[in-house]
């Protein structure tokens, strides 16, 4: 592409001098004739070259909360991202799913300098987090459920707590789940960075990607990435489609993190469609799943895994089924035969000891991927022994006026039985005297996306009491740290302010939710 530009300017200096006199005129004209058939020709290498793209690699596929947004002047994608978005102008900010799409897109279209080709390793070793506003920890006295009567509940275990978080400004719902995706999805993004690093560098070396064999080992340690040591990178090419792997190791302070991902890829008639499935490994010195080791119980070896399914069924509408979790062992290969993680596969002593033992979450989206609208389900269990899965139910819809959104977050059936719905509420999950049963309750936010604040509340029935009743009187003399401010407030009655909702239609799903528009993604086809 540089090429065709260097061409134009040499073919427009040497015209210019030439230029003089009667002449002027008609060497004008040749060289304009000259400028337009070069254009003409960049641009057909331009449409080949996308045409190759497209039928390779799953164009503008990533991973994102569809209530996450960046600034496209300095988006460092996964927080330690080195390479801009190729925009110039000041705009306003746009979705976290359009920023890691562009940059994809722009190593997929590099043809000349393999330093676009690099990607950040660092993505892939994401730590979880929790918004602010989510589950704090807080103190309490005289516990109405059980003894002893006083203490302090543990982080992550309270749900939404305050309507926006004290951190983003934004909507509490929608900055957990941010925060929520932007682990499971930064990782798998950093793996399709890291495919299209290898597009990059076959392309940076006059490679075309529909070749039946590519091994791009040598081009992949000639891109220089610093303390980055290919040792797989190929792309093959059968009836089924494309079929990618790249194996690398990257060096930390604490060693060597080995990283595998491998996806198959199968094009379809159009352009905007595509199927397919992207798995891949971490494996870093000293992460930890509370595995079993040789100097004792919990400082085992343990390996990140995910799985990606997705399914482009055209220009507006994206399927998608994420899966990730911490599996006990190294260098784990968690995929089941259909090449998808299985939250069934759980760790058992004696018996398992090679499955995932904390932290398995599973997101489902249904979407348009130009506006984010649809429907995402995103549930996660913290460790193998919970008796439900955590979930949020999202409706996004771009209406008139605006983005709107609508977040319901409660619990759910265990990570192995759940299809993603909220089923319903407890208030009491790690109180004394808890009792795991749902109530016909959940927690709701609905939002309204602004420029300049991003998502804010609209509605909000978030409050209740960490008692099995979900509220107290009085009498009791119950007292809990209401807003997480430190304090406890005084005695008082106390009812909560959940969304009451049932599935009165046994359809599997809430009937507010239905009313509000809100569907089951359906799931990537095979």
């Amino acid at each position: 592409m540089m090429r065709g530009k260097r061409l134009i300017a040499a073919a427009g200096l040497a015209l210019g001098l030439a230029g003089c006199g009667a002449v002027e005129g008609a060497l004008d004209d040749a060289k304009n004739r000259l400028e337009n058939e070069l254009n003409n020709q960049l641009d057909r290498l331009t449409e080949q070259l996308m045409a190759e793209i497209s039928e390779a690699y799953p164009l503008d596929l990533a991973v994102a909360s569809p209530f996450s947004y960046v600034d496209p002047q300095a988006a460092q994608i996964g927080g330690q991202f080195g390479s801009y978005l190729p925009m110039a102008e000041p705009s306003a900010p746009i979705s976290r799913f359009e920023a890691a799409t562009m940059r994809i897109n722009a190593m997929l279209l590099e043809t000349e300098n393999k330093a676009n080709c690099h990607f950040d390793p660092m993505m892939l070793t994401r730590p979880s987090g929790r918004a602010a506003c989510y589950g704090p920890s807080i103190s309490y006295k005289s516990h109405p459920d059980g003894t002893p009567v006083d203490g302090m509940l543990p982080h992550g275990d309270l749900g939404l707590w305050t309507a926006t978080d004290p951190q983003s400004g934004e909507a509490c719902a929608a900055t957990q789940l941010n925060v929520g995706l932007e682990t499971a999805g930064d990782v798998s993004t950093g793996a399709l960075m890291g495919l299209a690093g290898m597009v990059c560098a076959a392309h940076v070396n006059g490679m075309s990607v529909t070749a039946e064999t590519l091994n791009l080992v040598e081009e992949m340690n000639d891109l220089g990435m610093p303390n980055v040591t290919f040792e797989e990178a190929a792309i093959n090419r059968d009836d089924s489609g494309f079929h990618y792997r790249l194996a690398f190791k990257f060096q930390k302070e604490n060693g060597a993190t080995e990283v595998a991902v491998e996806m198959a890829h199968a094009p379809k008639a159009v352009t905007t469609a595509y199927a397919g499935n992207v798995w891949f490994s971490v494996f870093e010195p000293g992460m930890q799943a509370d595995c079993p080791g040789e100097s004792g119980p919990g400082d085992g070896p343990a390996t990140r895994n995910g799985s990606l399914r997705y399914d482009r069924v055209g220009a507006e509408e994206l399927v998608l089924e994420l899966r990730s979790g911490m599996y006990c062992g190294a260098n784990v290969d968690g995929r089941n035969l259909e090449g998808a993680l299985d939250p069934a596969n759980r760790f058992l002593t004696g018996e398992n000891e090679s499955g995932w033992r904390k932290q398995f979450d599973i997101l489902n989206a249904d979407f348009n991927p130009r506006s984010l609208a649809g429907d995402y389900t995103y549930a996660w269990q913290a460790g193998t022994p919970d008796s439900h899965s955590r979930a949020f139910n999202v409706h996004v819809a771009d209406e008139q006026a605006g983005v709107v959104g609508h977040a319901w977050f409660g619990f759910s059936k265990p990570i192995y039985e759940t299809d993603g719905a909220v089923n319903g509420f407890i208030c009491n999950w790690a109180g004394h005297g808890n009792q795991h049963v749902l109530k016909d309750l959940v927690q709701y936010q609905r939002m309204t996306r602004t420029n300049d604040e991003g998502f804010l509340p609209l509605e909000s029935k978030l409050a209740y009491a960490p008692t099995n009743d979900c509220s107290y009187t009085g009498d009791t003399g119950f007292r809990f740290d209401h807003n997480a401010d430190g304090t406890l407030e005084p005695t008082g009655d106390f009812l909560h302010d959940l969304l009451v909702t049932a599935d009165g239609n046994d359809d599997g799903l809430l009937d507010h939710m239905v009313a509000q528009g809100f569907r089951l993604p359906r799931l990537p086809l095979p």
